[in-house]
């Protein structure tokens, strides 16, 4: 894809968050990371080469209001293993993304509790993953 010229980027609003591929979450936002950690192989002149590394995960977090917290929150939801889908898509002619991380298990409700004023309360649940597709595919080929 060339260069998007005073056309539509995504935004929050072109993000739709799912659980097990199914019910939609109505997050206020989803951070999820990776990266590539890999061994670099030295030779008496500097680096020679390097090895195939690992793929890691950081914790990752999904804010949400208090009714989607509530509705997550249910008896054993911290023993729960699922897959989350993040999908982009702004329409009109743009491709539509969706980032699929395995093996999620939350880790706590990220600090509960309300203060004085307007906005809503939110919950930034931390997560962790055991893999990611991007766009259908792993970030590294190892078949």
């Amino acid at each position: 894809m060339g260069a998007l010229i005073n056309g539509k980027f995504y935004s929050y609003a072109s993000v739709e968050v799912r659980d097990d591929g199914g019910a939609v979450i109505e997050a206020k936002g989803v951070k999820y990371s990776y990266k590539l950690e890999e061994g670099m192989v030295m030779g008496r002149k500097g680096p020679r080469g390097r090895t195939a590394g690992r793929l890691t995960f950081e914790e990752g977090s999904l804010t949400v209001y208090e009714a989607e917290y509530r509705d997550l929150a249910q008896p054993g939801w911290l023993d729960r293993i699922r897959t989350i889908t993040v999908t982009y898509s702004e329409g009109e002619g743009q491709p539509t993304f969706t980032d699929t991380l395995q093996g999620v298990r939350f880790l706590g409700d990220g600090g509960s509790g309300a203060e004085e004023g307007v906005d809503a309360i939110e919950h930034a649940i931390p997560f962790s993953q055991l893999g990611i597709l991007v766009n259908g595919a792993s970030p590294v080929d190892r078949s």
